[in-house]
């Protein structure tokens, strides 16, 4: 009788952890779903390649542009990089910038700007990279006016 009951119990517990996990996957499922609904309402403006050894990063569309410079002299990983932003004809209210290997997963790193009385952006954060070697990073500047969230991507090589 003993045995028996040990059986159900432990083919009670493991109907309860199959519905555990499944309810767990769901929500995993739905929430992904939701992430990306949200995600979808952010207007793309495009993807430009920068060489910054050689002049500022530039988006431009409609008279609309998006100047994107990094203030230091030598651009490098592993040492703090000033990063600038100046918008002409846009009216940001809030702007970041999230940073995304290009290489590989170089895990989060978001930088949220400062505005300046001059509709400019600024702010600096430290990137890894490879030792003696280069590393593409993608820069989404992620920027909202009017409640709609708008984005532009900017991609460039530090040594």
């Amino acid at each position: 009788m003993k045995s028996m009951r040990a059986q159900d119990f432990k083919a009670l517990t493991n109907l309860l952890l199959t519905l555990l996990l499944a309810l767990l996957l769901t929500a995993i499922w739905w929430f992904s779903t939701q992430t990306s609904l949200n995600q979808s309402s952010s207007k793309a403006l495009g993807n430009i390649s920068c060489d910054f050894n050689n002049q500022a990063c530039l988006f431009q569309e409609k008279g609309n542009k998006v100047h994107f410079t990094i203030a230091n002299k030598t651009m490098q990983s592993f040492e703090p990089l000033t990063f600038n932003l100046e918008f002409v004809g846009y009216s940001p209210e809030t702007v970041a910038i999230d940073f995304q290997g290009i290489e590989m997963f170089m895990g989060a790193n978001l930088l949220n700007l400062e505005k300046s009385s001059d509709n400019t952006f600024t702010g600096t954060h430290t990137l890894a990279g490879h030792a003696g070697m280069s590393m593409t990073w993608r820069a989404i500047v992620k920027f909202t006016q009017s409640g709609q969230a708008e984005t532009v991507e900017f991609e460039f090589e530090l040594e």
